[in-house]
């Protein structure tokens, strides 16, 4: 998301941009990937379920009103 403005008016990198570099240079240099294996725990919310919990929540809100 972001603030588009914000960063052209600070004459920051955009976030895309770092992207982009990050994985040029994972891509061309493997040996900096991580090789350890992350738990279950560590991969962060699934937002999945979320998101269907909001659809849901505001399609029933909608057809209620």
């Amino acid at each position: 998301m972001g603030m588009p403005w914000a960063v052209r008016r600070l004459k920051l990198r955009p976030p895309y941009v770092h992207v982009a570099e990050t994985v040029t240079v994972l891509h061309a240099h493997p040996d900096l990937r991580p090789t350890d294996q992350c738990s279950p725990r560590e991969h962060g919310l699934p937002l999945g379920p979320v998101l269907l919990l909001t659809v849901t929540t505001v399609v029933a809100a909608s057809v209620i009103e």
